[in-house]
């Protein structure tokens, strides 16, 4: 393994970690609090609910009363998952000049 994917591979794991110790001190009560984690808006979370892309059981949960209940865990994750997924789609698009890039980058949230 080249050096270059060695410090890569550390850097993942430190992100890892750090995103697990911030998950001791960080909980989700409120659909709020997952707005600002993400950046988005309340509306944004809700419309991340109704089309799949958080799903039941994973990022939330509805308890007895028809509640949303927001999963520690599944919400970091879920960042995890979309930071590794746009730094693919921008290393395939390398291509494109740095403001296309950025464009692209800002863009990803939508999806």
């Amino acid at each position: 393994m080249a050096l270059e994917d060695k410090v890569e591979n550390l850097d993942r794991k430190m992100d890892t970690i750090i995103q697990l110790l911030q998950g001791l001190k960080e909980s989700f009560p409120t659909k709020k609090s997952v707005a600002n984690y993400f950046g988005v808006t309340d509306r944004t979370i809700d419309y991340w609910i109704k089309n799949g892309k958080f799903e039941e059981g994973v990022e939330y949960t509805i308890d007895n009363d028809g509640r949303i209940k927001y999963i520690t865990n599944g919400i970091i994750n879920h960042q995890e998952k979309s930071k590794n997924k746009e730094k693919k789609n921008i290393q395939e698009k390398e291509y494109l000049n740095p403001s296309a890039t950025n464009i692209l980058r800002s863009l990803q949230c939508l999806k």
